[in-house]
């Protein structure tokens, strides 16, 4: 049994959508592991005799796991917002055209053997 076009785009509408929710959970995942991060703060007595040297370098390390922690949250849910937004483009064309896309590439197929 062979589905309808419409039902394919509507299976790759849901498909862009799916994407969108594994970004979404990714930038969300990242978001709570940043909570655990800003919860873990030493102090000079944390680290015995060593002090402000071993301290300067944990927090040197902590800083950078909080950038790369939102950079990623952030390009996460771009690309969930990306995800999204493609899915709108291509339904308002297809609802703009008064035909899906399947058939449009009919026509242009047709057309290009002509």
């Amino acid at each position: 049994m062979t589905s309808s076009p419409q039902h394919r785009l509507n299976v790759q509408y849901q498909a862009l959508e799916a994407d969108a929710k594994v970004w979404d959970n990714v930038g969300t995942e990242l978001g709570n592991a940043q909570k655990g991060v800003d919860g873990i703060k030493l102090g000079n007595f944390d680290f015995s005799f060593l002090g402000d040297d071993v301290k300067s370098e944990y927090e040197g390390l902590r800083s950078l796991i909080t950038q790369l922690n939102q950079q990623g949250q952030a390009e996460a849910n771009n690309a969930a917002s990306a995800l999204r937004s493609s899915r709108r483009i291509f339904q308002g064309t297809e609802d703009q055209s008064g035909m899906t896309i399947e058939e449009a590439l009919a026509i242009l197929e047709r057309m290009t053997r002509n």
